[in-house]
């Protein structure tokens, strides 16, 4: 491996500095001291230069022959992206795709002895505003016509250009290893794996709801609690094996039994998908298309082609990938349509690679495993409820308030979410500080959302108290995105017609505000605790109609399950009890049913929380809004560590408790809690210091004593 001795310059400069391979540019800069970290505060917006560079690398490595290997070949397992590569001032190849490795014949070139090896690369934005301004022109395009940017002419991670999460670091570099190697002819280096049967199959079914999106394993239908997977750094020659089994654990503790590898990203190291099917998480693979249209001129295609019969030949090996999708978004945005008049093209630019190109690919080299061209792909237009995948959007984008989730007849809901603050330990990694205003500059530029704070501090508001401060807002914020999550999920799991989730989104790939369950350091936020409840296999759903509660258990098991269903309404500020019923339930495998109301007439609305429990499963409610409840004073809280576990004595009811050792809730296995009336609560613990542990309620900041 060619991974020591390399150094980097600016074309124009001429002044070479140490590099490290595999990497980028922006990290060798952060190294040389030239830019600061752009995840840091606003530094971001000061390396913006970087993109409009060309860039070179060089190394200098000793080439001893073998004499039985004739033949030599520099094998290039990602460069980033269109670059022209030199052995001993010699051309011998270029690059023009991220996801294609190169395997080029050096036997004439290289020499025993010391040989150098340069790599320049240019810059990818210019490249793709000069391949977009041609392509244009030849094919009397509008230069008005929206969602065909520069980026889409570079064939590269499309999120590197920027997102409604992400920052604008288009980046280059030599992203994954370089290897000579010495080989017989015959021999290839590309990477072809055996095809191998998916771990689940695909069924679309049509019914009385429409046509069914299914997922099944021996036999039985697996209800899909997932997650979308963007990449989790900006910088995806960044293979953190550790990091990824941190988050791959995380994910299998929140219930997630499938990640969708998003169609902006790129694809996942082998790792991934291993991590992955240890964990018994399935896959969803986005070929690497999203919400642009693409050029279709002939050397376009002959680059995507290699792109995806790569991608196919390397991935095909992992029982766990279950599903090839053409796109994200693409289809929909044609059909919906998401563009008028001038920035609308005249035709569905892109549309002979899904549904042409990448299917036979499919077809001819993975025909074991299904294929669709689009996500969300439904009926008479792609984002139709009733049919097929839906991307619940209306509700963030459109009508602002969680409530409306209840209003989706998704058959599989493979897009929605609600965006929070990362927690309050991220943020002062980011930016050096809490002490600031939730709308300072400096917060909003780590919210790629494009909602303005008004608007974003408005669907908080609606249900909990104006944030003050940051800690303020990081607290409601990420309630707020619970409670989104609680409202979509229990209503999809409920129905009839549903058969699955999948969450936008699992992860982020800097410090950001976002819909990420788990921050950028793979904290979790409100909703990801909440998750471990919403996923189990059992579930309990307290669903208000007026003023009753209409109790659904949903058993997504393997078995039969009975019990008593017990309710219980308390005093909000006492935990004395008001009411209280029960009912006795039996429920077969992959049965949802409900079986009686909780009629809370009469009861005060601004002082009772309702409680329900199913054996140790459990869910509450509030009968008001948050910002209009009359909670109990913050009171003291005891604390006690025994065997692993932190046991909480609690003197009056608590409703969301935040558990964190100095803005870090990892600590806790458990999170956000709330008991009804007066009890000893014990939490299991992981690593942290407890004795900076701080709690805060909804009815303000409590003090420990231990």
């Amino acid at each position: 491996m060619l991974s020591h001795g390399w150094e980097f310059c600016n074309r124009d400069a001429q002044i070479w500095l140490p590099a490290q391979v595999p990497g980028q540019v922006h990290l060798d800069l952060v190294r040389n001291g030239i830019i600061a970290h752009p995840y840091q505060n606003a530094f971001e917006l000061g390396c913006q230069w970087v993109d409009q560079e060309n860039w070179n690398y060089r190394t200098n490595f000793q080439f001893n022959p073998d004499a039985n290997l004739p033949e030599v070949f520099l094998f290039c397992e990602g460069l980033d992206t269109v670059a022209t590569l030199y052995l001993n001032d010699q051309e011998v190849g270029t690059s023009n795709n991220m996801f294609v490795p190169l395997e080029l014949d050096v036997s004439r070139l290289v020499r025993e002895g010391e040989n150098q090896l340069e790599i320049r690369f240019q810059s990818p934005v210019k490249v793709g505003e000069t391949r977009r301004k041609a392509y244009f022109a030849e094919n009397k395009i509008s230069d008005q016509v929206a969602s065909f940017d520069e980026r889409a002419f570079v064939r590269k991670a499309p999120y590197m250009s920027g997102w409604d999460w992400g920052p604008r670091l288009v980046s280059c570099g030599i992203w994954k290893p370089i290897y000579l190697v010495q080989k017989n002819v015959q021999e290839s280096l590309l990477p072809q794996a055996e095809s191998v049967q998916p771990s689940a199959e695909f069924k679309r079914i049509p019914d009385q709801y429409g046509e069914s999106f299914e997922f099944y394993q021996n036999g039985r239908k697996l209800w899909i609690r997932g997650a979308n997977w963007i990449p989790d750094t900006c910088f995806p020659s960044e293979l953190r094996a550790d990091w990824l089994r941190k988050s791959l654990d995380a994910y299998q503790s929140a219930g997630i039994n499938m990640l969708r590898v998003w169609g902006g990203g790129v694809y996942e190291s082998d790792l991934f998908y291993e991590l992955c099917q240890e964990r018994n998480i399935l896959v969803w693979q986005d070929f690497l298309f999203a919400c642009s249209y693409y050029p279709e001129d002939p050397d376009f295609l002959k680059s995507v082609e290699a792109e995806a019969r790569c991608a196919i030949l390397r991935l095909r090996k992992h029982p766990n990938l279950v599903l090839w999708c053409g796109n994200n978004e693409n289809h929909t945005m044609w059909d919906a349509p998401w563009q008028q008049g001038e920035k609308r093209p005249k035709k569905y630019y892109g549309q002979v690679i899904y549904e042409q190109i990448l299917p036979r690919l499919v077809k001819e080299l993975d025909p074991s495993r299904p294929y669709i061209p689009s996500s969300p792909i439904g009926g008479k237009k792609a984002n139709d409820d009733g049919i097929g995948d839906n991307h619940v959007w209306d509700v963030w984008h459109g009508r602002g308030d969680w409530r409306h989730y209840e209003e989706s007849n998704s058959r599989f809901a493979s897009e929605f979410g609600f965006a929070s603050a990362p927690c309050e330990k991220t943020w002062q990694e980011a930016i050096g500080t809490v002490d600031v205003e939730p709308d300072s500059w400096l917060v909003r530029h780590h919210d790629k959302t494009v909602k303005p704070w008004e608007t974003f501090q408005s669907m908080v508001e609606l249900h909990y108290p104006k944030s003050e401060t940051l800690p303020d807002w990081i607290y409601y914020s990420q309630l707020n995105q619970r409670d989104a999550m609680k409202a979509a999920l229990e209503h999809y799991r409920r129905s009839e017609f549903c058969s699955g989730t999948l969450i936008w989104q699992a992860n982020d790939c800097w410090p950001v505000q976002s819909w990420s369950l788990f921050d950028y350091k793979v904290r979790p936020k409100a909703a990801a605790f909440e998750l471990k409840r919403i996923h189990h296999d059992l579930l309990l759903s307290l669903h208000r109609k007026k003023e009753k509660f209409h109790v659904t258990l949903i058993n997504d098991g393997i078995a039969e399950v009975t019990g008593s269903i017990k309710i219980h309404a308390h005093h909000l500020k006492t935990g004395a009890l008001l009411r209280e019923t029960q009912f006795l339930a039996t429920i077969g495998a992959g049965a949802r049913k409900e079986f009686g109301v909780f009629d809370i007439s009469g009861l005060n609305s601004s002082e009772t929380l309702v409680s329900a429990s199913f054996g140790h499963i459990n869910a509450w409610a509030l009968l008001t809004e948050p910002k209009l409840a009359r909670f109990a004073d913050p009171s003291p809280i005891k604390a006690k560590l025994l065997n692993g576990a932190i046991e909480l004595e609690f003197v009056s009811p608590v409703v969301d408790l935040m558990l964190t050792c100095e803005g870090d809730p990892s600590s806790f296995l458990s999170n956000f809690l709330t008991v009804s009336e007066p009890k000893t609560v014990s939490v299991n613990v992981n690593e942290g210091d407890l004795t900076k542990m701080a709690a805060r309620s909804l009815s303000g900041r409590h003090k420990m004593i231990w």
